[in-house]
């Protein structure tokens, strides 16, 4: 490398030994990767069909009526201001925004998840 000549056989071994080392220790890192992944879903198993069967129906309850409040709120606000009814373009994007709101509440609101949770004993 930068010096025009060429390598030597020992040289030439070990460059094929490093890349051969990488190659191994790559091939490792990813199986061991493969096993953690495989080993975590399915000790989740459980906890999924438990969510499945007891919690799925409830969260999607959730959603649809925190979806009737936003389209009821935007059209009580539209009609405050005098305005027509809303048009199928503007609930379809209400109804988009409120579901989005809703999932990253389940995802990013640890204290909401609680306060979730308390609700549901409460019912139960």
């Amino acid at each position: 490398m930068g010096q025009d000549r060429k390598f030597t056989d020992e040289e030439v071994n070990f460059a094929l030994d490093c890349v051969k080392f990488y190659k191994e220790t790559w091939e490792k890192t990813e199986k061991d990767n493969l096993h953690k992944d495989v080993m975590f879903k399915l000790s989740n198993i459980f906890f999924d069909k438990n969510y499945r069967e007891h919690y799925e129906n409830q969260d999607s309850v959730e959603i649809e009526r925190i979806i009737d409040e936003a389209i009821q709120e935007a059209q009580n606000e539209k009609m405050a201001q005098g305005e027509d009814d809303m048009t199928d373009t503007e609930r379809e994007n209400i109804t988009k925004k409120a579901k989005y709101d809703a999932y990253k509440m389940q995802f990013w609101a640890p204290e909401k998840v609680a306060e979730f949770k308390a609700k549901l004993d409460n019912k139960s």
